[in-house]
C-alpha cells in the first residue's frame, strides 16, 4: 500500500459540473453563503435557494487548502490578490460568472460597493504576469477560459499567443497570484470544486455492530471531500475500518514521503462522519520496512492523537512492514496500545509473517496484498487458526464483479476476517472504490 495520497480519481483535481449562466447580482448575493471548516474559492453557479453554497479554493494537488485572497478586502484599482490559508472571509468569496459554457470572469461580489474581478495587469500574456483586483468591466483582461481544473488567459487581442494559467506563483501560500505557463502537472494551477458543510455538533450513536463475522477495511487514498467517502460511511457497519492517508497542507505526511508536520483541517468533517457512522479510521504510517526510527514512529503516533484524537483517530495502520523484525514491531505495537490508547493496530507486510508477529489481541495483520487471481491460489499457515479471524486481513486488486463473491467466500474459508477488493490494475493507487462496491458490501455482509 505504499502509495502517495491522490486528490481525485484521475490526473486532474477539478470536480463539479460546468457553469451555465448566473442569475442577477441581487439573487447571487442572496445565495452565496459560507459553510465549512476550511474556506474554498466559489466556482459553481447557484440557481435556487436549495443549492449548496460553494467556495472556490486554490488547492494544490496534495492535501491542503489555499484560497484566493483580496488583500485587506480592498476595492481599489490593482489591489493585490494572493494565496492564503482559507479563513471564510468575504475577501475569499468568489464565483465564476460565465459568458459562454467555458469562458467568464472570476468575480467577488461579497465585497462592499460592487462587483470585482480578477484581472491580468496590463493584459500581459507572458508567464509571471500579475493578477490583481479591479471593478468588473467585461474587458478581455478579465476574461478567463476554464479548461478542466485550470483557468487559462489568452485575450483575443493576442492572436497566436500561448495561453497562460492562473497560478499560485511559486506554489505556496502568501504569494501574489500571477499567470504562468500552463502545465497540467503543475499543482499550483489547479483549482478544485468542493463543498464543506459544518458537521452536526452532537454526534449520533454509532450503528449496531454487524452480526456477521466478516468486515471490510476500506483502502481509499483519496481527498476527503470526494463522494466516495460517503459511500464508505453508508456501508457501515460492514465497513468496520477505513484507512486514512492524511498528509499535511504543505505535502508532508507518511503517505507523501515524510512524516506530517501539521494538522490538515480539511480532513476533520470526513473523520467526524466516519466516527458518526461507527467506522474506525486507521491512520497511515509508513515504517519503510523498519527503516524509520522508533522515535520517529512514536512522534507520528503522538501527533496523530494530538491532531485527530478528538475525531476518533487513535489507531494506526503501519504500512511497509518488514517480515523479519518482530522486536521492532512489537515495540511500536506496545507504544500504540499503552501510550496512545489504540484499540486496533494494523500491520501491512502484504504477505504472511511468522507467528512471532502476533503481539496481542488488538492487532490486525494484513497477510495478503495482491491480485484477486493470486489470492485464489494462495495458501495460509495453519497457525492462523489459533487466533480470531478478526486479526487478519487481505486486500485484493484487479478484481471483477463476477469473482468478488467467490473471493469473499475464500477469505472466510482462509480464516481472514477483514477484506477489501478493488478493480484497479497493479500496482494500485487506491484512488477510487471499485465499480462493484455495492455488490462487495452485500457479499461481505452476507458472508458466513
Amino acid at each position: 500500500m505504499k502509495r502517495a495520497m491522490t486528490t481525485s480519481s484521475g490526473s486532474t483535481v477539478y470536480r463539479g459540473r460546468a457553469s451555465a449562466g448566473l442569475p442577477g447580482s441581487f439573487a447571487l448575493l442572496s445565495f452565496i453563503v459560507l459553510f465549512g471548516l476550511v474556506g474554498v474559492l466559489i466556482v459553481r453557479n447557484i440557481f435556487a435557494t436549495t443549492a449548496p453554497p460553494e467556495i472556490l479554493s486554490g488547492i494544490l494537488n496534495k492535501p491542503g487548502s489555499w484560497c484566493i485572497n483580496d488583500e485587506n478586502s480592498g476595492t481599489t484599482l490593482n489591489n493585490k490578490v494572493f494565496s492564503a490559508q482559507c479563513n471564510g472571509s468575504k475577501a475569499q468569496q468568489w464565483v465564476f460568472k460565465t459568458v459562454t459554457t467555458t469562458t467568464g470572469y472570476v468575480e467577488n461580489n461579497a465585497l462592499p460597493f460592487g462587483h470585482y474581478c480578477l484581472e491580468v495587469l496590463n493584459g500581459s500574456t507572458a508567464p509571471g504576469g500579475r493578477v490583481v483586483l479591479d471593478a468588473c468591466n467585461g474587458s478581455s483582461v478579465q476574461k478567463w477560459t476554464r479548461v478542466n481544473s485550470q483557468f487559462q488567459y489568452a485575450p483575443s487581442s493576442s492572436k497566436g499567443a500561448a495561453a497562460v494559467c492562473l497560478a499560485i506563483y511559486g506554489g505556496y501560500t502568501g504569494l501574489q497570484l500571477r499567470t504562468n505557463t500552463c502545465d497540467n502537472g503543475y499543482y499550483s494551477q489547479h483549482w478544485i470544486l468542493t463543498t464543506y458543510q459544518t458537521p452536526a455538533p452532537t454526534p449520533t450513536p454509532p450503528p449496531t455492530p454487524s452480526s456477521g463475522s466478516e468486515h471490510i477495511i476500506s483502502t481509499l487514498y483519496a481527498y476527503p471531500t470526494l463522494s466516495s467517502w460517503q459511500q464508505v460511511e453508508s456501508a457501515a457497519p460492514t465497513v468496520k475500518y477505513a484507512i486514512v492517508n492524511i498528509c499535511a497542507p504543505d505535502g508532508s505526511g507518511s503517505g507523501c514521503g515524510r512524516p506530517a508536520d501539521e494538522i490538515n483541517t480539511a480532513w476533520i468533517p470526513t473523520l467526524q462522519a466516519l466516527q458518526k457512522a461507527g467506522i474506525t479510521p486507521l491512520y497511515y504510517i509508513s515504517t519503510n520496512y523498519g527503516g524509520v526510527s522508533v522515535a520517529t514512529i512514536e512522534s507520528e503516533l503522538n501527533n496523530m492523537k494530538t491532531w485527530y484524537g478528538n475525531y476518533g483517530v487513535v489507531d494506526p495502520m503501519f504500512d511497509t512492514t518488514a517480515t523479519n523484525n518482530p522486536s521492532y514491531y512489537q515495540t511500536i505495537y506496545n507504544y500504540s496500545v499503552n501510550n496512545i490508547g489504540s484499540s486496533a493496530v494494523m500491520f501491512n507486510p502484504g504477505t504472511t509473517v511468522p507467528e512471532s508477529y502476533m503481539f496481542g489481541s488488538k492487532e490486525i495483520v494484513q497477510v495478503y496484498e495482491g491480485t484477486a487471481l493470486g489470492f485464489e491460489g494462495t495458501s495460509f499457515p495453519s497457525w492462523m487458526k489459533n487466533y480470531p479471524a478478526s486479526e487478519f486481513s487481505a486486500t485484493l486488486s484487479v478484481g471483477t464483479s463476477s469473482t468478488v463473491g467467490t473471493d469473499v467466500t475464500d477469505a472466510v474459508n482462509d480464516h481472514i476476517g477483514n477484506f477489501y477488493e478493488d478493480d484497479e490494475a497493479e500496482s494500485p493507487n487506491y484512488a477510487t472504490l471499485p465499480s462493484f462496491w455495492t455488490a462487495e458490501v452485500n457479499d461481505v455482509a452476507n458472508a458466513k
